[in-house]
């Protein structure tokens, strides 16, 4: 009985001694950068826009503005910025191409708007587009466009 009671006992401390050596593991929490730029910001435009007629710088329209965009996350690696879908990597934004077509004041505009840069960082982004296209007036006139826009983006 001596001998029964030394090895429960022997047990029972060798159970303790393994379940308190045994330390938990710390669940990895993951942070996803992209939860910095979600919400509101502030933002400032500057660029230019040139309509060529027959090789000629005819017309340049200034592109300035300010205001403010929305920013919120997209699947795992993507960012809304104002409507427009850009990926992240790293520091790094990229955009699809996209498509603009506008008419105002008698002139019709088919233009695409291609994405060179974007960088991110904690309290400012930056954008930076070029512009390519085409366009009409209604006096039969035609030629090509080409310009560039940058974006800042504050907190």
């Amino acid at each position: 009985m001596k001998v029964l009671r030394l090895f429960l006992a022997s047990l029972l401390l060798l159970g303790v001694t393994t379940l308190s050596g045994c330390k938990k593991e710390k669940e990895e929490v993951k942070v996803d950068k992209r939860d910095q730029y979600v919400g509101t910001w502030n933002y400032t435009q500057t660029g230019s826009m040139t309509l060529y007629h027959n090789g000629e710088a005819v017309y340049t329209v200034p592109m300035d503005g300010s205001g403010t965009m929305s920013i919120t996350k997209s699947g795992e690696n993507d960012l809304i910025i104002d409507g427009v879908k850009f990926t992240v990597n790293g520091n790094n934004l990229t955009a699809p191409t996209q498509s603009l077509t506008d008419a105002s004041d008698g002139f019709n505009y088919v233009a695409t708007i291609t994405t060179d840069n974007g960088t991110l960082a904690p309290n400012v982004i930056t954008i930076n587009n070029s512009i390519t296209g085409t366009w009409n007036n209604s006096d039969g006139d035609t030629g090509n466009l080409s310009g560039t826009l940058t974006t800042i983006l504050t907190k």
